[in-house]
């Protein structure tokens, strides 16, 4: 052959594939593996072998004996070679294999129950107590978690190794039990020490936390809560969990254990990429001397805890000092960057700050100044403090009332407050009516702490004085309703019912007790509603607050309740089913 033949000449064909293609899918069990150069053999049948090489193997770990189903093949000069290989989803041996295979090399990749407890507490982000052991072994896990029916867009689920998350392209690292966590070290007052713990548990996290911390000083950490951040993939794993867990537990908040119910309802939609709920990755305690109000949890965003003095003691300063640390928190979690030394917040008063943007408040505010400090963010109060008291006592004053001694802001803070003292009881959403030409005001749905159900409760229309009402002995009213479930349309009823307080007119006959509201609600076969006492508010100093409980009534209960002032309550106060829709057990003041 010349020199140059071979750019000539044409080239030769390969040959063809030494033996037939089986026919897929095709069950095979793998008869031999070579972990040094990663390639084996696979037996179809008596007379069929193939070969593969560890890359065809689908999220498991090739060990003699499995049994494997034959997805894909093609041709190699040695006869047909499987390139991708799937676990055989009925071989109940597999693992058992794996573990016998490990064991002679001298391999445990299994966790013991109190390793994967103390693995959690030191590098997870949180941890889901769940209904039911977390099985060993990646053939038991695979089934697992289809039993659990994880399958979502958005997760993957890997058991080649050891059971992995990748959610939104964010790899979450696990340790796993199949015994219930121990309450040894766990935060549990939010709970109750008997608290069911479940059955076992799955400790998610980022990877190592103070690296993670470490990252954000190079700059390194993205939009953690961005359409496809870490904290929001988090998140949604957790929440699929949960679907078959009983509560969290928050590692990066001191181990703070959460019921999934709450835990859920903090998340709430995290498919809109406005709704960034870090509130529900936090607790807040008082501690130290002399006290600071601070947070906890804020190193699951590589990001600093907050501090500020307190005066335990005293409710108005304690809800201002929460209100604080939470703005800081969320100015950092929103803005993706620590507080400056010398940067200044600007804190409304009776601002509440949830996963979606505070909506601009006007009125009183409390500033702080921050500073960099050891553990932290200390924030320091500055410049005039409000006294709610002295002002509602000077706005409410019968010879010379004037609302506007009072910033709205600022009453609807101050009456929160004193109604959360009569009536124990937790504000779970806070809807403020912007409409234009309205009295400022808010709709609260609180959740009681000893009765069922929920209280949706007007605040900030008692601030004015409804026309006549010193005749009554009514002067400063709030709106209540009690239901068993609260929703948005619901909110907004009570909101439309209740504005109607200072719509009416000057001339208009002032709301008490016995009064009647027609506002018919065919769905719910309602024809209004009757007015019931819902309790005095005692403010510190001034005028009390009324609250009127809204009472529905059926069509006829209204025509017989019309016009009959507090006959109608008074006939019908003993009957426990009209009782219930009242659910009034908070007492006047003696």
């Amino acid at each position: 052959m010349g020199l140059f033949d071979r750019f000539t000449r044409k080239p030769t064909a390969p040959p063809p594939p030494m033996g037939p293609l089986v026919a897929l899918p095709a069950s095979a069990t793998i008869a031999s593996f070579d972990v040094t150069d990663a390639v084996g053999t696979l037996k179809v049948d008596a007379a069929t072998t193939l070969r593969f090489g560890r890359s065809a193997c689908r999220d498991f770990e090739p060990v003699v004996g499995a049994k494997v189903i034959v997805r894909e093949t093609e041709p190699s000069r040695f006869g047909p070679r499987a390139t991708r290989l799937e676990l055989d989803p009925t071989d109940a041996d597999y693992d058992q294999l794996l573990r016998n295979r490990d064991s002679q090399a001298g391999i445990h990749p299994e966790e013991k129950p109190e390793e994967a407890a103390a693995a959690a507490r030191a590098l997870g982000w949180i941890t889901v107590l769940l209904d039911r052991p977390v099985p060993q072994g990646p053939q038991a896990q695979r089934v697992w978690a289809g039993e659990l029916g994880l399958a979502d867009p958005a997760v993957e689920v890997h058991t080649e190794a050891r059971l992995a998350f990748r959610v939104l392209g964010t790899d979450v690292l696990t340790h796993v039990s199949d015994r219930a966590l121990s309450p040894e070290s766990l935060d549990l007052r939010d709970v109750g020490e008997g608290f069911d713990l479940g059955r076992g548990f799955v400790a998610l996290g980022l990877g190592e936390p103070g690296l993670f911390r470490a990252s954000r000083a190079t700059g390194g950490v993205g939009d953690l809560w961005g359409p496809k951040g870490a904290l929001r993939a988090l998140s949604k794993l957790a929440a699929l969990l949960l679907r078959h867990g009983r509560g969290v537990v928050l590692h990066r908040a001191g181990n703070l254990v959460v019921d999934g119910r709450e835990f859920l309802r903090q998340l709430g939609d995290l498919d809109d990429p406005e709704c960034v709920p870090f509130t529900a990755w936090l607790d807040f305690t008082i501690e130290g001397a002399p006290p600071v109000y601070r947070s906890w949890g804020m190193d699951a965003f590589a990001l600093p805890d907050v501090r500020v003095a307190v005066n335990p003691d005293d409710a108005w300063d304690r809800s201002r000092r929460h209100e604080a640390v939470l703005s800081a928190c969320a100015r950092m979690v929103r803005e993706n960057r620590e507080l400056e030394s010398g940067e200044e917040l600007a804190v409304p008063i009776g601002t509440r700050v949830g996963a979606y943007p505070v909506p601009a408040i006007a009125g009183d505010v409390v500033r702080y100044a921050a500073a960099v400090a050891e553990g932290g963010i200390e924030l320091t109060p500055h410049g005039s403090a409000v006294d709610p008291a002295e002002r509602w006592a000077l706005a409410s004053a019968p010879e010379a009332r004037d609302p506007q001694l009072i910033a709205p802001n600022t009453y609807r803070a101050l009456f929160s407050s004193r109604f959360a003292l009569a009536y124990p009881s937790d504000v779970v959403a806070d809807v403020p009516c912007t409409a234009e030409g309205v009295v400022p005001h808010s709709i609260e749905v609180r959740r009681p702490r000893s009765d069922p159900g929920f209280v949706i409760l007007t605040a900030g229309l008692g601030r004015i004085a409804q026309a006549g009402g010193d005749a009554v002995g009514f002067p400063h009213v709030e709106l209540a309703a009690w239901v068993d479930e609260h929703s948005f349309e619901l909110l907004t009823w009570v909101g439309r019912l209740a504005r109607t307080l200072h719509e009416r007119g000057p001339s208009a006959k002032p709301w008490k007790v016995g009064d009647t509201l027609r506002a018919p609600i065919a769905e719910l076969d309602i024809g209004g509603f009757v007015l019931a006492e819902g309790g005095f508010v005692v403010m510190p100093k001034g005028q009390p607050v009324t609250v009127l409980s809204l009472v529905p009534l059926s069509p006829a209960e209204y025509d017989e309740a019309a016009g009959a002032g507090t006959a109608w309550l008074e006939r019908h106060w003993h009957d426990p089913e009209v009782r219930s829709r009242v659910r009034a057990r908070w007492k006047k003041p003696s």
